[in-house]
């Protein structure tokens, strides 16, 4: 038969007793003790355990006994310490609590069911380990004591300049990060069952704590956010066009130093909110990325276009120099067509920005002569000779005329 079958109104009632007791150690700790009446109630439970001994009633006062025994504990209600007292009145209390300890535990050795001695040892282990972590408790609800008394002695700043907000919102940011460290410790306590008057102090110290600690942050950490939220108006005001892209890249690089601002302080509602700013002007510069990159791709299909024509107009010129080598470009109606050809590849050149190469087929006119027009003499030889003789040749037809007439005449006759 298990101990919590056998005797449940009796386990019930010691760990209430080891929870009121905790709960008086996690709250502070006993007022100031009066000495005497607290040898005065040692000395009476002595005398109690030795009646109920010797009338075999131990069992009956085993709660009672529990509970002046935790009492005795540091930081119970008859527990001292020798600071302020005299070493008389410190002897004295040390040899009832001593002689209690030894009464008790002979007491709860000798009740009869071996069940309750083991039920008894295990309350009082069991107060011990518990009492550990309730001392734990007390030191973070110290530490967060300590924290709401930094923050609250912090000296606010006019947050108008930006380096000024900073500096103070880091100045508060270990307060934040200690408070954070201390509430993260504080859930390894939240489902201790005797501890729970303990965590829910804890907790509201930390509330508490927070408080005075965004109250310091207020103004600065609300100005650093202004600026944040002015960037952010000022996309949502400009077009979204490529032109601004550059704009919006650096209002990007702004609202990230904010963000890395807001995260270094633990601030995560406004760290949380510069986010969505950065996710809304993100999505425009990806939309404009991909117009770029659209824009890129026709511009590369273009100009793989162009150069396909430079490089079969310059493949048209190098062979229309070999030509020219092997002597198949000496007629005019050749050189005239080979012309016509080779301004064609130089505009294509030039227009194509190839100067270079524009400049090699203006050599290649210059020094062949294509497309040059012809000298002087040679204009002067096709054309008629000046000063003709109109009378000589009149003379010189006139016979052939009148043979032509006459024969005319003949076949008239005929």
């Amino acid at each position: 038969m298990t101990i919590e079958n056998r005797y449940p109104n009796l386990e019930q009632e010691l760990d209430r007793i080891i929870q009121a007791e905790l709960n008086i150690r996690m709250s502070g700790g006993p007022k100031k003790l009066d000495l005497p009446r607290v040898n005065d109630i040692i000395e009476q439970k002595n005398r109690q355990i030795v009646e109920a001994h010797q009338s075999d009633r131990i069992d009956g006062i085993l709660s009672s006994l529990f509970s002046v025994y935790l009492q005795m504990k540091k930081g119970g209600r008859l527990h001292t310490v020798p600071e302020g007292l005299s070493q008389r009145q410190y002897e004295q209390y040390l040899n009832k609590k001593e002689r209690f300890d030894t009464l008790f535990t002979a007491a709860a050795m000798a009740v009869h069911d071996p069940h309750l001695r083991e039920l008894v040892t295990e309350k009082r282990k069991l107060f011990d380990s518990e009492f550990i972590k309730a001392m734990e408790l007390v030191q973070l609800i110290d530490a967060v004591g300590h924290v709401k008394k930094e923050a609250d002695m912090s000296i606010q700043v006019n947050p108008g300049i930006e380096e000024t907000a900073i500096t103070y919102l880091k100045e508060l940011a270990p307060l934040r990060s200690d408070l954070g460290a201390i509430e993260a410790r504080a859930l390894e306590f939240r489902d201790e069952p005797y501890l729970s008057e303990g965590y829910r102090r804890l907790r509201q110290t930390v509330h508490s704590a927070g408080k005075s600690i965004a109250r310091k942050e207020k103004k600065a950490a609300e100005f650093l956010f202004d600026q944040a939220a002015i960037l952010f108006q000022t996309y949502k005001t400009t077009p979204s066009d490529l032109s601004h892209i550059q704009s919006f890249m650096e209002l990007k690089e702004d609202l990230l130093r904010y963000l890395k601002i807001f995260d270094s302080l633990g601030d995560e509602d406004r760290k949380y909110r510069i986010q969505r700013f950065i996710a809304a002007l993100d999505g425009t510069l990806q939309n404009l990325q991909a117009e770029v990159e659209r824009q890129k791709a026709a511009e590369a299909r273009i100009s793989e276009k162009q150069q396909r024509e430079v490089n079969d107009a310059y493949a048209r010129f190098q062979e229309m120099k070999e030509m020219f080598a092997r002597g198949e470009l000496s007629a005019d109606s050749q050189q005239k067509n080979a012309a016509r050809k080779l301004k064609k590849y130089r505009d294509i050149f030039t227009a194509h920005g190839q100067r270079i190469m524009a400049r090699d087929v203006e050599r290649f006119m210059n020094s062949t002569g294509i497309g040059k027009p012809p000298p002087a003499g040679a204009v002067a030889a096709s054309k008629e000779p000046e000063g003709f003789d109109y009378r000589k040749g009149f003379l010189m037809l006139l016979p052939v005329t009148i043979a032509l007439l006459f024969l005319l005449f003949v076949l008239i006759l005929l």
